[in-house]
């Protein structure tokens, strides 16, 4: 499924079709509030930091995969500063990278001046 992140609502709305789409397939309810813990975090990013902002979820053999791109500035200016827990360039208490880094199984990042795209995989189980 690929959908279109413009604002806080179309977020709100990703973030509800992906957890149905989890629970139609019988995911458990902590793995369920784990990978929309994740993907909350990377919409929300996308949005306030980018612009044209899509995020692609798909579930393959037990593997729930999420890509997100913007097409902001990226923030490879930032250096390794990004990836500490807490570390966050718009005031906020969000789990940041760091956390993303730490909660998910695969993470896959590509950043430059004309964009980023950032990846996860998050094995998932049955309930």
């Amino acid at each position: 499924m690929r959908l279109m992140l413009t604002d806080e609502t179309s977020v709100q709305d990703a973030l509800y079709s992906i957890k149905q789409a989890l629970q139609q397939l019988k995911v458990a309810d902590r793995q369920i509030s784990e990978f929309i813990t994740l993907t909350s975090e990377l919409c929300y990013n996308a949005i306030r930091h980018g612009s044209d902002s899509t995020v692609d979820f798909h579930l393959q053999t037990g593997v729930a995969h999420l890509e997100i791109y913007d097409s902001g500035k990226g923030f490879s200016h930032l250096g390794e500063r990004a990836f500490k827990e807490g570390f966050s360039t718009a005031d906020t208490l969000g789990l940041g990278l760091g956390g993303v880094v730490r909660m998910a199984d695969e993470f896959n990042l590509e950043t430059s001046t004309h964009g980023t795209r950032i990846s996860i995989d998050k094995r998932v189980k049955d309930a």
